[in-house]
């Protein structure tokens, strides 16, 4: 009996509390309900608040009526007020920039282009953001992509160049290269592998028919090396035997044309080596020439004349001063070639000194 009686407390206790807990649930959800249907009232009031505001101002929520907006280039620095003060504005920094009418409290940053990859095209400005392109090499699809470098076309055709915006276009390989795994490699140039690389190659040698044996390419080599050796000696023997004779010819002109001869006939002589012929034997007349040929056409001179530069440049070597090395010049061309006078007429008009050859010539009639 006991146990009947508990059991029908108990039953009574649950029963009512999930009365009182279903009131609670009925209870909020009318006050979810009021508080919802308020706030869609706040926001109506508000928008149509807002509507009432014209394109240069904006309603703000804190004073309740519409204020001026910033133009562009500049930002809010001090709201608009109950009292009736409006919108102060200010300039935005170095740096910043906001393009249109705005009641912002900041500006924009300005972007920053690329160092190495990016240039400045335009810069920024209070109203405007910097524009940055892809320096050369580079290129972008976009204006928010990021800067990419340039294909290089490695042993390719090149079918379009880079451009700022779009990348390089490679083609099929170069001649001389073939495709393997995506990459262009040269064909086999080898002279012992005589095979086809690849099908885009043509083959690297052909075979040879017939070789020349092995002994006449060296027989050929060992003449080669012989004949400079022979040359020398002939030559040699050819010098010996001129100095064998032990004479040079000279012509000499005896009168005639020349001034200073008392004959009129002009014969030739075998003279010996050494001998020179009595116009040129005088000091004078080699110092008449000296002073009839201008000194920076010296060398040019005695080389017309076929002194050897060998001579030359001994002379240079043993005497210090210019005139003496002239002097001595002239002395071993008398010794060594066929010295006469009208030689060195002939040289000074061939060298277009025409004019010293006539002062020459007048300077050695009075010889005479």
């Amino acid at each position: 009996m006991k146990t009947f009686l508990c059991v029908l407390l108990l039953n009574w206790v649950y029963l009512s509390e999930s009365k009182n807990i279903d009131a609670q649930e009925k209870s909020s959800e009318r006050f979810n309900s009021s508080n919802d249907e308020t706030d869609q009232g706040f926001n109506n009031l508000w928008r149509h608040k807002r509507s009432i505001c014209d394109n240069g101002t904006y309603y703000d929520k804190l004073v309740g009526r519409c204020c001026r907006k910033c133009p562009g280039g500049e930002h809010v620095e001090k709201p608009c007020a109950t009292t009736g003060q409006d919108t102060v504005c200010t300039p935005c920094q170095v740096g910043t920039f906001l393009p249109d009418i705005n009641y912002l409290t900041k500006c924009k940053r300005c972007t920053s282009c690329l160092p190495d990859i990016q240039v400045e095209a335009v810069r920024c400005s209070a109203t405007s953001n910097a524009v940055c392109v892809c320096v050369k090499g580079y290129y972008r699809l976009g204006e928010q992509d990021p800067c990419q470098a340039c294909t290089k076309c490695h042993n390719r055709k090149i079918i379009s160049n880079c451009s700022s915006t779009s990348d390089t276009k490679c083609g099929d390989c170069l001649p001389g290269f073939y495709e393997e795994k995506s990459e262009c490699h040269r064909c086999n140039q080898s002279d012992n592998l005589c095979e086809t690389t690849n099908s885009s190659c043509s083959p690297v040698c052909e075979r040879v028919v017939s070789a020349m044996p092995v002994p006449y390419i060296l027989i050929g080599a060992l003449l080669l090396l012989l004949l400079p050796c022979v040359g020398f000696l002939l030559h040699k023997h050819k010098k010996k035997k001129k100095h064998r004779k032990g004479e040079l010819i000279f012509t000499v002109h005896e009168g005639g044309d020349v001034p200073g001869l008392k004959d009129t006939n002009q014969e030739t002589r075998i003279l010996t080596p050494g001998y020179v012929p009595s116009v040129l034997q005088k000091s004078c007349t080699l110092y008449d020439i000296i002073d009839c040929v201008p000194v920076r056409r010296w060398k040019e001179f005695m080389r017309t004349l076929e002194l050897p530069d060998k001579i030359i440049e001994t002379v240079e070597v043993e005497m210090s001063n210019f005139r003496d090395q002239q002097y001595e010049m002239l002395r071993r061309w008398c010794q060594l070639k066929i010295a006469c006078i009208e030689s060195v007429y002939h040289t000074l008009e061939r060298m277009n000194l025409s004019g010293c050859a006539e002062e020459l010539k007048a300077k050695i009639e009075q010889y005479s």
